[in-house]
């Protein structure tokens, strides 16, 4: 069988001009980053409005209109910046530690502020 006989078989069994395969089509892209469903506050402990740690079950933009985030915010407007989302966690966690990083920044001011 000729190469070019090949082919026809091949764009006629797959219904595909160039004989590829429908298996192997190219993925639809998703979004770079999805929200792990949970958020966490990554900065300093501060007594009667917030813990180190605290786990929202939640996005970070839902998070942050959950009632205790408010009153926590309504007190400390900086906590925000210290949410971050549960798919960048890991990466936040380093970052909370990194010299000029803005998450180090926003920690070092916060700490700074409450006399830690």
């Amino acid at each position: 069988m000729s190469s070019k006989s090949m082919k026809q078989t091949a764009a006629a069994s797959t219904g595909k001009a160039d004989g590829g395969s429908a298996l192997y089509a190219p993925m639809e892209t998703e979004p770079a980053v999805k929200s792990a469903g949970f958020s966490c506050y990554i900065g300093p402990n501060l007594y009667g409005i917030i813990q180190t740690a605290t786990i929202y079950p939640a996005g970070r933009e839902e998070a942050l209109e959950l009632p205790e985030v408010k009153l926590a915010l309504s007190r400390m407007p900086e906590i925000a910046g210290l949410i971050v989302d549960g798919s960048t966690l890991a990466e936040d966690r380093i970052k909370v530690k990194q010299p000029g990083t803005p998450l180090y920044e926003a920690y070092r001011a916060l700490k700074k502020k409450t006399g830690g």
